[in-house]
């Protein structure tokens, strides 16, 4: 099942909102995404890498890597300041797109869900 179409500008709206929180890698905004939309939302690495150039081309994230440990991306002083001035584009890109893929999507997500538990479930029983 394919999700909603997301707007380019959606991911760079989520990446934004996401870093204002805290430094994050790259795998770490596609499941901070993934989580806030109720799993509606998954972009590719495709479309959140691009963005993050972007973002750092435009100065207002830097990448950094902590001793040992991954790339990660943080809003620099510009970056906060864009962030502040623009709480209607950065708010919460997430929403939308979940509200945009309506109550059946959400449903239907419930009922895959379930019938896994069932199947497992049914797996567990049937090895007695």
């Amino acid at each position: 099942m394919r999700g909603p179409r997301v707007k380019r500008g959606d991911v760079r709206a989520a990446a934004l909102a996401l870093l204002a929180e805290e430094p994050r890698n790259g795998y770490q905004i596609i499941q901070g995404i993934g989580e806030r939309s109720g799993g509606v939302w998954r972009p590719s690495p495709g479309s959140v890498y691009p963005a993050l150039q972007q973002l750092e081309d435009e100065g207002l994230i830097q990448a950094e890597t902590p001793e040992g440990g991954r790339r990660r991306y943080a809003l620099t002083g510009e970056g906060r300041a864009y962030v502040t001035a623009h709480p209607e584009e950065i708010g919460a890109p997430w929403d939308v797109v979940a509200r945009s893929a309506g109550d059946a999507a959400t449903e239907l997500r419930g009922l895959f869900g379930e019938g896994a538990t069932g199947a497992f479930q049914a797996g567990r029983v049937g090895r007695r």
